[in-house]
């Protein structure tokens, strides 16, 4: 219960933080479409980011990371049985990662919706 308060609070702090924002980016004359499409790249350029790093650096730090620090048992880190970085384990992966995308920019399109007036006062 704590741990969902916490992340709702940081949820509304991130959603007035970019009303604002886009806002005062609208007030100094940003089209409302280069705006979205911003934070559209963002989460997209994020996204493909961790999927990368997944690929990359996991793959190559599998056995040190989950089997020393984690300290999962041999067995269960052969790759050979299952390969978590797998392209088509990836994939799977990232097109959730794509849906979250797309759905961040909801809030912000919504924000673009107020009147830029009423939100920098």
């Amino acid at each position: 219960m704590a741990v969902a308060l916490v992340f709702g609070s940081v949820a509304i702090l991130e959603y007035r933080q970019n009303r604002f924002i886009v806002a005062l980016l609208r007030s100094f004359g940003a089209p409302a479409p280069l705006l979205l499409l911003r934070y559209a790249a963002e989460a997209l350029l994020l996204a493909a980011a961790a999927v990368l790093a997944a690929r990359g650096i996991l793959a190559t730090t599998h056995g040190e990371l989950f089997g020393k620090l984690a300290g999962f048992e041999p067995a269960l880190l052969d790759r050979g049985v299952i390969d978590p970085y797998a392209w088509s384990e990836i994939w799977r992966q990232a097109r959730w990662l794509g849906l979250g995308a797309g759905l961040g920019v909801v809030p912000v399109a919504l924000a673009m919706r107020a009147a830029v007036g009423r939100v920098l006062q």
